[in-house]
């Protein structure tokens, strides 16, 4: 059994477990060379919730996390796995390992963070150990943009689960989606890689690809992340546009589509991270009318109520979508 196996099953956070690490790390705000100690906490204690997912070594290979905090109570390390000596080289860098500049290294912040957060509150969803295994080999950025999807279904208090893959066409779907009024719709999240380029034929062979996996005769939904490098590509609304619409009218199996993007903004050496969404209801689908008509995610801006962030939330501005404050180190 390689140690990959030996994570699982899934040894789950409490909200004990987490109360004590943020606890114990209250010593950041009295140590006066910590210029951002809130967000020292929140990134350490999604340190600590990675390594005790997937253990020290796959946070080394995959987050370069070389040392954890000495403080308190935490002096005595709860992972028995040793640190290994030689630098490992990141297959992916979507966590900005390595960053080059000071935008890099608040990404890396934010995703580390984004990351633990996710799978704390989504833990406990039905099915969702998949999407841990895959996280554990490796694959972490398609798997980041699954977990935003779900993230989006969480906060809209849909009720939903993941589906064990089943290596047959037209059951490998991702999600399945219970709504209030007993519909079930298929769901199958995409994204396109940072590193992809932008252009039609990406963006509809994605939604082409994602409809191959769902059901025949069924409502299905398909969520699709792109990158927030294309937001500033001047063709993206036209490309996206297009390629939606051809999709659509050649399709009525799904019934809605459900495209995200994180956005980033600079503010006054702070950095707004906007998760957003809009949804896409297919109307040449006669299921269609199976959605309720403040559709799949209304308003889940309002519906933090049950979804824990490391970094509490600041609203500045009324913005569609939930969002964190970086602080920008100035040195």
């Amino acid at each position: 059994m390689n140690k990959v196996e030996k994570r699982f099953p899934l040894q789950k956070v409490s909200h004990d477990l987490l109360d004590f690490w943020e606890n114990n790390l209250q010593a950041f705000k009295n140590d006066p060379s910590v210029k951002e100690p809130d967000l020292c906490i929140a990134y350490y204690m999604a340190q600590y919730t990675l390594i005790h997912f997937f253990g020290p070594n796959w946070s080394e290979n995959n987050v370069q996390l070389k040392y954890l905090p000495k403080l308190g109570k935490l002096e005595v390390n709860l992972f028995d796995q040793p640190w290994k000596t030689p630098t490992i080289k990141v297959k992916n860098n979507f966590l900005y390992v390595f960053p080059l500049n000071k935008e890099e290294e608040i990404k890396h912040q934010n995703r580390v963070i984004d990351l633990a957060e996710m799978l704390f509150n989504l833990q406990n969803i039905e099915g969702i150990e998949e999407v841990f295994k895959l996280i554990s080999n490796g694959d972490i950025e398609a798997n980041y943009a699954v977990l935003q999807g779900a993230k989006l279904l969480c906060l809209s208090k849909q009720n939903f689960y993941f589906v064990k893959p089943q290596g047959e066409k037209r059951k490998d779907y991702d999600t399945k989606i219970c709504l209030a009024n007993g519909e079930i719709l298929y769901c199958e999240m995409k994204s396109k890689l940072e590193k992809t380029g932008l252009t039609k034929g990406t963006i509809l062979n994605t939604l082409i690809d994602a409809r191959k996996q769902l059901p025949e005769n069924s409502p299905g939904v398909i969520f699709l992340g792109y990158p927030g490098s294309w937001l500033g590509i001047n063709d993206l609304p036209d490309m996206l546009g297009k390629a939606i619409n051809e999709f659509l009218r050649t399709t009525k199996r799904i019934v809605a589509l459900i495209i995200f993007v994180d956005e980033w903004q600079y503010i006054e050496k702070k950095v707004i991270r906007i998760l957003t969404s809009n949804e896409i209801v297919n109307t040449n689908s006669p299921h269609y009318t199976k959605i309720p008509i403040e559709g799949i995610l209304p308003s889940y801006n309002s519906n933090l109520s049950n979804y824990r962030s490391f970094i509490r939330t600041s609203p500045i501005t009324p913005l569609d979508g939930p969002y964190f404050l970086i602080p920008m180190d100035e040195n």
